[in-house]
């Protein structure tokens, strides 16, 4: 989806891949992505997202989140502390951050209170409406 976008493409047209080969289909995929996210203005582009019209930059923003966030669900579901980098979580937290509102519904609940000397790992955590 992210190389369509960086395309044009709407994410309302992007197909799922078919994955046969999980390790050789990731490097393909990665390398397409950043192929397109390299093309001369990709990053100014504005398309469809499931937020709404974005510029790619902005989007590319917030879907990096995805892995940490999903980290921490495995983590917390499987018993396990959830370990993120500290500039990783920052990032992401920043991201959100900038996005506000518009990331609420579907995807994100409404941001859970924490003390503001909670850990910056927790902070991404709660403003993606999750309780750490």
């Amino acid at each position: 989806m992210i190389a369509g976008i960086a395309r044009g493409t709407p994410a309302n047209s992007a197909g799922h891949p078919v994955v046969g080969d999980p390790q050789s289909d990731w490097v393909d995929a990665r390398d397409d992505v950043l192929e397109a996210l390299d093309q001369p203005g990709a990053l100014q582009r504005e398309v469809g997202t499931p937020w709404g019209h974005l510029v790619v930059d902005r989007f590319v923003g917030l879907v990096v989140v995805d892995p940490l966030l999903h980290t921490f669900d495995l983590a917390k579901a499987s018993g396990q502390p959830a370990l993120l980098d500290e500039d990783l979580a920052e990032a992401g937290y920043i991201q959100l951050k900038k996005a506000g509102d518009m990331i609420r519904g579907e995807r994100f609940g409404p941001e859970v209170p924490i003390d503001s000397d909670a850990s910056i790992t927790d902070k991404l955590i709660s403003i993606a409406g999750r309780n750490p």
